[in-house]
């Protein structure tokens, strides 16, 4: 049987909304925010016209934001599943959950998740959010691209002994 504590500080900032829910109300908008400037300025980049992309954006925004949160939590999952399969290697698991950086395989295991993360970002962008979107593969493959670098979960580096 696990720890009761192994639960409830599995990553940043999935383990904060189940215990402060108030911060849906915040990380909701302003993850939209961000997958939305994402979307706008890379649009920008690739001189997509601007009447263009206010369009292109509004039609994509919504599945973008959802399968976004979507990817984080199968990242967040499969760092919690490692505490499940390997519960016996307690300073291994500690480390992914309270300090990336304190133990090296630590630190891969959960590079590991984010690139998986942002790998499965792309996926669901390229083949789902943006397949209908009258452009051409290359410019989608870019603008999927574009969401998996800068929307990834880079907050599952960071220390959750920092905030305790």
């Amino acid at each position: 049987m696990l720890p009761k504590d192994r639960f409830y500080n599995v990553i940043f900032p999935i383990w904060m909304l189940l215990l402060f829910p108030q911060l849906w109300i915040i990380t909701l908008p302003l993850n939209l925010f961000i997958d939305w400037s994402v979307l706008w300025f890379t649009m920008g980049h690739l001189q997509v016209p601007k009447e263009r992309r206010k369009c292109m954006c509004k039609q994509v925004i919504l599945l973008v934001w959802l399968l976004g949160f979507t990817a984080d939590f199968i990242g967040a999952f499969l760092m919690l599943v490692w505490n499940i399969v390997d519960f016996r290697n307690v300073a291994f698991c500690n480390a992914i959950m309270y300090h990336p950086f304190q133990r090296w395989d630590a630190f891969f295991w959960v590079t590991f998740c984010v690139l998986l993360t942002a790998l499965i970002i792309y996926w669901f962008d390229f083949h789902v959010a943006l397949k209908n979107l009258p452009f051409e593969e290359k410019l989608r493959q870019k603008l999927a691209l574009s969401l998996a670098v800068f929307t990834a979960p880079y907050l599952f580096y960071i220390p959750t002994a920092w905030l305790w």
